[in-house]
């Protein structure tokens, strides 16, 4: 029975991460700041198999997001972006991986590559039920991505003007980033 108990043990805390993770985003347009969401299908999410607490795993998580696979499930505005902000061949992949744990604050920082530049981006996040919610904001124009940014404005303009004839869109997106945990069991 004491064998038996230890391999259920071994199970759990080897199996803390349940994939698929969802990434969700929402960029902004229109000075009151209306909100244009999407997700990306295509991420790969490793961490440290043998984490047996919530440090450990966090410290050890590492992201892959391939930009190709946006979807914000309109045809047209999937195309504007991938064709100007994604069109290059250093932003087709979105890279982070932890670089520091604060538990007490609920959050991490993350080292995120886009278009060959990386920055550290803190991401709050909150333990509910089954799953962590990591949720942060990045500003596109900060990872060099200024050119495609302004491409990608001007081909939405006609989107992107209210009322009053008055053309936004905001270089800033929120980013969402939900994963389930097999194992809630894990402590600080």
């Amino acid at each position: 029975m004491r064998f038996l108990f230890s391999v259920i043990m071994m199970t759990i805390s080897f199996n803390l991460f349940a994939l698929p993770t969802k990434v969700e985003f929402a960029g902004y347009k229109f000075l009151t700041k209306t909100k244009v969401g999407g997700t990306f299908t295509d991420v790969k999410v490793t961490h440290d198999e043998k984490a047996t607490n919530l440090e450990s795993l966090l410290k050890s998580l590492k992201v892959q997001i391939a930009t190709s696979s946006l979807e914000t499930n309109n045809r047209s505005r999937n195309k504007n972006i991938l064709t100007t902000l994604f069109a290059t061949k250093g932003s087709k992949f979105v890279v982070a991986k932890t670089k520091t744990v604060n538990l007490k604050d609920d959050y991490i920082v993350m080292s995120v590559t886009i278009e060959k530049i990386t920055k550290d981006i803190v991401f709050q996040y909150t333990k509910v039920k089954d799953s962590l919610i990591f949720s942060s904001s990045i500003d596109l124009v900060a990872f060099g991505l200024g050119q495609q940014f302004a491409d990608f404005a001007a081909k939405c303009a006609g989107y992107h003007t209210d009322e009053n004839g008055i053309h936004k869109t905001w270089s800033t997106i929120d980013v969402i980033v939900r994963s389930k945990i097999t194992a809630m069991n894990i402590t600080k």
